[in-house]
């Protein structure tokens, strides 16, 4: 959500800081039936969470992400990156 309001703020647009999730969660503990002769049907409980936004870290990060692809070489895997010991591996 950081990103999308950066985005909408570079575009010119008045965002708030506080932006919203809804979270929709299948609730398997309802009087309701599940499962009827005619029709299946699935009850949800829906929370509307707030979230304060900080893009604080969005220009320093684009920043890196610049420099890391204008680089000549690839930089190495992580020793624990599960594709670089794949590409490892086929490279052998």
């Amino acid at each position: 959500m950081d990103f999308y309001i950066w985005v909408m703020r570079q575009m010119g647009l008045d965002t708030d800081d506080t932006g919203y999730f809804l979270y929709c969660d299948g609730d398997r503990f309802t009087d309701q039936p599940f499962l009827g002769r005619e029709e299946g049907r699935m009850h949800f409980k829906m929370t509307l969470l707030p979230y304060r936004s900080n893009q604080e870290w969005i220009e320093p990060a684009l920043i890196k992400i610049k420099k890391l692809l204008l680089q000549e070489e690839c930089p190495g895997h992580n020793t624990s990156c599960e594709h670089g010991e794949f590409l490892a591996a086929c490279s052998d």
